[in-house]
């Protein structure tokens, strides 16, 4: 899938809280587009007078599920600036709750939040960041690299490894520690 095929389905999959910009100055700040199941996007911004702000995503990470399991991934990360005073919604399905926290606040408290190893290494990373204008433009200068983990049995136990030039901290994770 190309890069603007898939930041256009991300958008398409978080319709409750997309990222559009008005095409004239006298458009709504906002509007919900939700619409139901049935509402085409396209009609939606079109009559709204709204575009997909697709320009504003910045590709963050690339992480692929490892061939062996069930069901799998391929999932293109996304970081975008929101709107001050931007309240988001949820669709109910993909998408039930949110809550504003800091990356070094999930990390901390990723059991309650149920943050999983590439969630984690994702949150490290944007913690390296003080603000969100620094993240992004990090994220600018830095190429993304697919990572796909694998494990490794050592005498440790099994060990999930992932690349070492992906540009996280952290590259390894013991199993029976928890992810």
């Amino acid at each position: 899938m190309a890069m603007k095929d898939a930041k256009k389905t991300e958008l398409k999959e978080r319709r409750k809280a997309p990222l559009v910009t008005p095409t004239d100055l006298g458009s709504k700040a906002s509007v919900d587009i939700s619409g139901g199941m049935n509402a085409i996007l396209a009609d939606v911004l079109r009559k709204e007078k709204l575009r997909l702000a697709l320009d504003q995503l910045v590709h963050f990470a690339h992480w692929i599920t490892p061939a062996n399991m069930p069901k799998r991934f391929d999932t293109h990360f996304f970081l975008a600036s929101s709107p001050i005073g931007h309240a988001g919604s949820h669709d109910g399905r993909e998408s039930v709750d949110s809550i504003w926290i800091t990356p070094k606040g999930a990390i901390s408290d990723r059991k309650k939040w149920n943050v999983i190893f590439p969630t984690k290494l994702n949150l490290m990373k944007l913690a390296n960041s003080a603000t969100v204008s620094e993240a992004i433009a990090t994220a600018r200068a830095t190429k993304v690299l697919p990572v796909t983990p694998w494990v490794e049995s050592s005498a440790e136990g099994q060990v999930l490894r992932i690349r070492e030039d992906a540009g996280y901290a952290q590259t390894s994770a013991n199993m029976r520690d928890g992810l």
